[in-house]
């Protein structure tokens, strides 16, 4: 009985996690596309099926965590193993201070953060998930998020810090992506195609056509020239040869079919066109 009640326990505190993980991760993903194909003013949702619009967020999402998470956790491991004495540094000079000074201190560490966010360079977008997390991550240690089921203190605050961590990191490293696209940092952009993609006559890759992604069955484009998107129908497009810029050593020449590469800030662009609108001004 006793190990049957067990179990039915732990099937309870499975489903539970999942209830809170689930719509934690769709949230994740949408913040990462919004801030994605927000900066081209492209409604997404427009295009795509809800279901069919996380899944494509999951790849680009995981990718962007998975770094930060490795990097967490070695700095966990290679610090102290002794677990954190609680209230170890409440009654030292410095929590003294903190504690003191607790509204003009946050009001400050605000302002810091809507500063960088405002006029910061390009580099802000690796450094503001950390500042935004940091304090998230204490409230959550207060508010005592999963003291019961992690006892370790240090180990605690790790997954309380990641926690904190992942929606920052997927809606500014959506924005970082976009910003790779239209400053022309890091893109695709098309080398041929079949289907009447034009470039201008002996374009560099600056000044060619940027894949922006796809999505619902939909492939968007930046015309850099003109700061302009153009929409295709993805059963339309019969052939499209991609190339990476700047060159890679282990990805020379270029790319065929449809890989999802990322937008940018720094130009206002103007609503996407539909495919038709596009097929009459593309074929130019």
């Amino acid at each position: 009985m006793a190990a049957g009640a067990r179990e039915d326990d732990g099937r309870i505190a499975i489903a539970e996690y999942i209830a809170i993980i689930s719509p934690y991760a769709i949230c994740c993903a949408l913040l990462y596309l919004f801030a994605f194909w927000g900066e081209f003013n492209i409604n997404i949702l427009e295009y795509a099926a809800l279901s069919d619009i996380i899944k494509s967020a999951i790849y680009p999402v995981g990718k962007i965590f998975a770094v930060f998470v490795l990097g967490a956790v070695f700095m966990h491991m290679s610090g102290p193993p002794e677990n954190l004495q609680p209230g170890g540094g409440v009654n030292s000079p410095i929590g003294r201070f903190l504690r003191g000074n607790v509204r003009p201190l946050a009001t400050a560490y605000l302002a810091g953060l809507f500063a960088i966010y405002q006029y910061g360079p390009h580099v802000k977008w690796e450094i503001l998930p950390v500042l935004v997390a940091m304090p998230v991550a204490l409230l959550l240690m207060i508010a005592g998020v999963a003291s019961k089921q992690i006892e370790n203190t240090s180990l605690r605050l790790l997954i309380c810090f990641l926690i904190a961590a992942l929606p920052g990191y997927s809606y500014f490293g959506g924005r970082r992506q976009a910003e790779n696209i239209a400053l022309g940092d890091s893109f695709l952009y098309v080398v041929s195609t079949a289907d009447g993609l034009s470039n201008p006559p002996s374009a560099g890759p600056s000044d060619r056509l940027r894949y922006i992604g796809q999505s619902g069955g939909y492939v968007f484009f930046l015309r850099p020239s003109s700061n302009t998107i153009l929409v295709q129908k993805l059963d339309e497009l019969k052939h499209l040869e991609l190339a990476k810029y700047p060159p890679v050593m282990s990805m020379e020449g270029s790319r065929s079919s449809s890989k999802s590469a990322s937008p940018s800030e720094g130009a206002s662009y103007p609503r996407a066109a539909s495919s038709a609108e596009f097929s009459a001004s593309g074929k130019q």
